[in-house]
């Protein structure tokens, strides 16, 4: 399990984690098996900025072996 933490992706400042913290989501897998648009509001984030970190985390993410 990857714990959240401030600086993984571009919106993932302090204040997000402490609010992500607050509403019980601690890891990454907790973020992903959450009702993103309800997560988003309870932390008072745009849906469309979370939606784009989260993408952006997700593919920077990845080691790339080509062929």
């Amino acid at each position: 399990m990857v714990v959240l933490r401030e600086g993984m992706c571009p919106g993932l400042d302090a204040d997000l984690v402490r609010d992500l913290r607050a509403a019980d989501i601690k890891t990454v897998e907790d973020v992903v098996s959450s009702d993103i648009e309800d997560l988003a509001q309870r932390c008072s984030v745009s849906y469309k900025v979370f939606i784009i970190d989260w993408y952006l985390y997700t593919c920077c993410s990845f080691t790339f072996t080509g062929p």
